[in-house]
């Protein structure tokens, strides 16, 4: 997955799925290969799956947030889904990794809250700057730009 050959790396995963040992994380690691091929719908089927065998997996706690806030299908898109689930990556982490919490905005603003998700995006935008990430910010002002406007499913995850 570090050479991002996620084809590949499925089959790992496939042969993991299969073992009762840490499978969450054969979930988890699967759901992330396929959401980088384009097959979010299985994506998102194996990151519930690992979430229902261990709920407090940090990154497909995040991962799926994001993709149920930001999903360009418009039919794989959650809010309310994607604000709890982005919260309760926040709350593992903290609130200190500025992509979660951006995540967490993006969350806020397909559920139909703009004000919190702009504030929330504010958030995410001062603690990314404190750690010196100019891209992060660059896509969190972006965000903040365009707050005003309707959630499409088009908007930079």
């Amino acid at each position: 997955v570090q050479q991002r050959r996620f084809g590949e790396a499925t089959n790992f995963y496939l042969k993991a799925l299969n073992s009762p040992r840490r499978a969450e994380y054969a979930h988890g690691g699967y759901a992330y290969c396929l959401a980088e091929l384009g097959q979010t719908k299985e994506a998102i089927h194996h990151y519930s799956e690992a979430l229902r065998l261990q709920p407090d997996l940090l990154l497909a706690n995040h991962n799926l947030a994001a993709i149920l806030a930001t999903s360009t299908n418009a039919e794989l898109r959650d809010g309310a889904r994607a604000v709890m689930l982005a919260q309760r990556a926040c709350d593992l982490s903290g609130y200190n990794v500025p992509e979660f919490i951006y995540s967490l905005a993006a969350a806020y603003r397909e559920a139909g809250r703009p004000e919190l998700a702009g504030e929330t995006a504010r958030r995410a935008d001062k603690l990314a700057a404190d750690e010196r990430r100019r891209s992060l910010m660059g896509e969190i002002k972006w965000q903040l730009r365009a707050k005003s406007a309707p959630a499409s499913g088009n908007e930079k995850p």
